[in-house]
């Protein structure tokens, strides 16, 4: 078998298991990945379509929607009582109620769910797809600035010459959005910069996970996370970086 054919074998196993383990950690996957083009595009376009999937399964709970259940509950409970005999009665009392306990009970741990979805910031969302992204840290596919361009462009932003070699470029998914994610090199150390439109700070705020330290630091118009391994390097990019985009919009 020839090294093609190899090569689109490997292609075939690494999409068969992003398949079904989107958040695949193995190193063979990730090495791959860090060097497969089309590989690392089928990830992020089951991305795309998992936070697709996500929003439309979102339903957002009508306000009011527990008090109308318990007044229907009400309201039927009195029919039955009228209608019916007390044993019959207790006993689809008793359905009711459980029915509108079950009903609210659901409602409650749904709002509960959103709160805490929400509770977190947007520098948590990016580390996490940081994370997931990993094989991200070690390409080197030598992007050219008007490539950079053109993927920054829909987003209203425009980077000078002085953003420095730049190491990938890519649109991902933040937040069931999509925000241009690209890494920088300063002396060989990966720095990952990502710009969310929809996220506007008035202060810098930090970001100190266990492995990156970084910033979320405002523009003129959303936001830059600002990411690197090195916290020597962070100050420095920050200028570079902010210096060096210009806003379109």
């Amino acid at each position: 078998m020839d090294s093609k054919s190899d090569m689109e074998s490997t292609c075939l196993e690494v999409r068969r298991e992003l398949m079904t383990q989107p958040k695949s950690r193995e190193s063979a996957i990730m090495q791959h990945l860090s060097s497969c083009n089309v590989c690392a595009d089928y990830l992020t376009a089951i991305k795309l379509f998992d936070n697709k999937l996500a929003a439309a399964l979102h339903v957002e709970v009508p306000e009011g929607l527990e008090s109308r259940i318990l007044l229907a509950q009400r309201m039927s409970l009195q029919d039955i009582d009228q209608g019916r005999t007390r044993r019959t009665s207790n006993r689809s009392n008793y359905s009711w109620m459980s029915l509108a306990a079950g009903i609210v009970l659901a409602i409650g741990l749904s709002i509960g769910l959103y709160k805490l979805g929400e509770s977190h910031g947007v520098e948590r969302d990016v580390l996490a797809h940081v994370y997931e992204d990993l094989y991200a840290l070690d390409r080197d596919d030598n992007i050219r600035l008007t490539s950079l361009n053109n993927l920054l462009k829909p987003h209203g932003i425009q980077a000078k010459e002085s953003i420095g070699y730049i190491r990938y470029a890519s649109n991902c998914p933040i937040d069931d959005k999509i925000a241009p994610h690209f890494i920088l090199d300063d002396k060989g150390k990966a720095i990952t910069v990502m710009y969310i439109p929809w996220e506007n700070v008035s202060n810098r705020i930090p970001i100190d996970d266990k492995r990156f330290k970084g910033i979320l630091v405002g523009s003129a118009q959303g936001s830059f996370v600002i990411l690197s391994e090195d916290q020597e390097v962070l100050a420095n990019m920050e200028h570079r970086v902010m210096s060096s985009v210009e806003i379109r919009i």
